[in-house]
């Protein structure tokens, strides 16, 4: 008996206003949801380049490791350039590594001794 007394407007906000807040809180979750798949999808990405810099590198070392033995069992001089090439290469990589992975110290302290491993191949060249 009390609804006869509530205008038709009133009605009207009382049916609504839950509707309009539920949508609301929900579009609100839409967008929380949505910012965390970009932050995802940007670590993904961050990722994917961290490992394909990182193969590169190790392709690199493996050709300077090649190009050392090449050399000492040869002494010919192609060995010495591609030697060189490669160990320009792996250090750009390691480069690349380092500005990729500057927040990360355990990565920083790897790619100090991975620098640490090619410089031994250098001096054995």
């Amino acid at each position: 008996m009390l609804s006869r007394h509530i205008s038709l407007n009133k009605k009207i906000i009382i049916t609504f206003v839950p509707i309009l807040v539920a949508l609301g809180a929900m579009a609100a979750v839409v967008w929380i949801n949505i910012a965390n798949v970009q932050t995802a999808n940007g670590w993904d990405m961050h990722t994917t380049t961290v490992l394909s810099v990182a193969e590169e590198a190790r392709a690199a070392f493996k050709e300077q490791r090649a190009s050392t033995r090449g050399f000492i069992i040869t002494a010919d001089k192609k060995y010495d350039e591609s030697f060189d090439t490669s160990y320009a290469l792996f250090n750009a990589k390691l480069d690349a590594l380092a500005t990729l992975t500057a927040d990360n110290p355990a990565q920083q302290a790897r790619i100090v001794e991975l620098r640490r491993v090619g410089q031994e191949y250098k001096v054995l060249g």
